[in-house]
């Protein structure tokens, strides 16, 4: 690790005046702690006998929203340090959260398991899954990278057509908000990966301005290594109900064929009828055919938009938008702006989609 980094982490190290007085509520009276809270007010119900103030010290809200976590409006990717000893209060938020065990550890709780994440090892919690987390020791050091929910159904697309076990999870992210996977890396200890936290880190906290484009920057980095190194690492836990083992190959294979897929050359694609492959749909994403379908075409449109050199009608016809007029209205009414306005204004290139129908050699 380079001596910058490293003189970031150890700013870290000092507990500050609110972690001071939860770890002296943490010790005197460790058993409260074992069981979750969701407000302030029943932590001071537990403490009864004890003096505390009357607000939390720390924010702790049972809904955490992108008002309540993103300073800037216009960012796609932020941070927040886990305050320790931070009573474990259940929550749920409307972005992704990377939850990233930099030194020390953490139990992350959710509404099916106590997971323990170790240092170096992180864990990718979906938005409106109900968790919290408890670190509880001096030493630990734990981040929270958070990711726009809009912003990584846009720009980080690519993650979706890589590994079987990650994409399965994000495509569940994208087309499931109540999901109910938790995806976790054990025994990593990258310090690659510990850097590009910190280049995130020193970028939200010690900027005046952070750049929204080397954020976004750092996150496609961070993924690309883990995609690279650390798939064999990944474990993802089912916490409500198994889900249909079929869903995510389903998912990739309209994304795969969106110029021609229709829901009968789906079904007979995977040997069911066209009744039951759209209630399957229905089911496990919220959403029919024709709407996944169109998600599909208009996100793959935004990034060819922003990745190619092709013009607007070429884009519709490689998508299979059979009407223009149709097409102009979806995408606008989608992305709030016309397609031009899109290509004029986005100004972070990613890399480009495999056009539709590619297939993996």
């Amino acid at each position: 690790m380079t001596k910058k980094h490293q003189d970031l982490l150890n700013s870290f190290l000092p507990l500050t005046r609110e972690e001071k007085l939860y770890r002296r509520l943490y010790r005197e009276n460790p058993e409260l702690y074992a069981k979750p809270t969701r407000s302030w007010n029943e932590i001071v119900e537990r403490y009864s006998k004890k003096k505390l103030p009357s607000d939390a010290p720390t924010q702790i809200k049972e809904i955490l929203s992108r008002d309540d976590c993103f300073p800037e409006k216009d960012l796609s990717v932020t941070v927040i340090r886990h305050v320790r000893y931070t009573p474990p209060f259940l929550h749920y938020h409307s972005f992704i959260k990377i939850l990233y065990a930099m030194r020390g550890s953490c139990v992350h709780i959710n509404d099916g398991y106590t997971i323990t994440i170790k240092e170096g090892d992180f864990c990718i919690v979906p938005p409106y899954m109900v968790n919290t987390t408890f670190a509880y020791h001096d030493e630990d050091i734990i981040f929270n990278i958070l990711l726009s929910y809009d912003t990584f159904s846009t720009d980080f697309m690519g993650l979706l057509t890589e590994h079987d076990t990650i994409s399965d999870f994000f495509w569940q992210i994208m087309y499931h908000k109540r999901n109910s996977q938790l995806l976790v890396f054990q025994n990593i200890g990258d310090n690659i990966l510990d850097e590009i936290i910190l280049d995130i880190v020193g970028e939200v906290l010690y900027d005046k301005k952070p750049n929204n484009m080397l954020l976004k920057g750092y996150i496609m980095l961070f993924f690309g290594n883990v995609l690279k190194n650390h798939t064999e690492n990944a474990i993802v836990y089912h916490n409500i109900k198994k889900r249909h083992k079929y869903i995510g190959d389903i998912l990739s294979y309209i994304n795969e064929n969106i110029s021609s897929v229709t829901l009968s050359t789906l079904a007979d694609r995977f040997q069911f009828s066209n009744g039951y492959i759209s209630r399957l749909l229905r089911k496990e994403t919220g959403l029919s055919f024709n709407q996944l379908l169109m998600e599909a075409r208009l996100r793959i449109a935004s990034e060819m938009l922003a990745n190619s050199n092709l013009n607007i009608s070429e884009i519709i016809d490689a998508i299979g938008y059979l009407e223009p007029s149709r097409f102009y209205k979806n995408f606008k009414k989608k992305y709030k702006m016309t397609p031009l306005s899109y290509r004029k204004g986005k100004t972070f290139s990613l890399p480009s989609l495999p056009p539709p129908g590619h297939k993996k050699p």
